[in-house]
């Protein structure tokens, strides 16, 4: 069913990734149409890490966006995701970058994987959803959000090598893969984040216009 809310669009050319992960970066970048030409992230304008203090998915993205966009005086997109386990209550959530991070500062995602593999145990569900959020915010700050999610199972081991984060051990259920097992453009194809972005390239971006 189409939106009946009017949304505020932007049409470039100049857009900034609310992200230091390069990860993310190369992913995100990937979806961007051709003619937003100045594409550039917070990690690279130095701009420090903003506190996640929300309590949802949507919450943290736009604290993301809103800080970036603020911070530079120009339009800033910011993704922000989380992985519900059913068998778990839906944690971590978004709270999946917590749990993977040890008390060093480090990311060590083995920890977390392990510690959702413990709390499934013998349970029979092993449902799980992957949400993303992104967030497009204006200096002035206003942002849009946009949500996508991909419905699957925990894999009992991480399996592939491509992806990051969570990837390996999240097959999708209409496929017999992991994330982690598939090309970047396939995974774009029926990912959570891809569902996110149709929605972004469909009522959140407008091509600018040509005399």
């Amino acid at each position: 069913m189409p939106s009946m809310m009017t949304r505020r669009r932007y049409s470039g050319p100049g857009l900034i990734l609310a992200t230091h992960n390069p990860n993310k970066l190369r992913e995100l970048r990937s979806w961007l149409p051709d003619w937003l030409t100045d594409i550039s992230s917070s990690g690279e304008w130095g701009l420090p890490v903003p506190d996640e203090t929300g309590q949802s998915c949507a919450q943290n993205a736009a604290i993301k966006a809103r800080a970036t966009a603020m911070a530079t005086g120009r339009v800033a997109l910011a993704d922000d995701a989380g992985f519900f386990v059913a068998a778990l209550g839906g944690q971590p959530g978004h709270l999946m970058a917590d749990w993977a991070r040890r008390e060093d500062g480090s990311t060590d995602y083995q920890q977390s994987f392990d510690r959702i593999q413990a709390g499934i145990g013998d349970s029979s569900d092993r449902s799980a959803r992957f949400v993303c959020c992104l967030a497009l915010g204006w200096p002035d700050g206003h942002v849009e959000l946009f949500e996508g999610y991909k419905d699957g199972v925990v894999l009992p081991q991480p399996c592939g090598d491509n992806g990051f984060a969570y990837d390996t051990i999240f097959r999708p259920l209409d496929d017999t893969r992991s994330y982690a097992q598939m090309s970047l453009e396939e995974k774009n194809q029926i990912s959570h984040r891809g569902h996110a972005f149709s929605l972004l390239l469909a009522e959140g971006l407008e091509a600018p216009k040509t005399l």
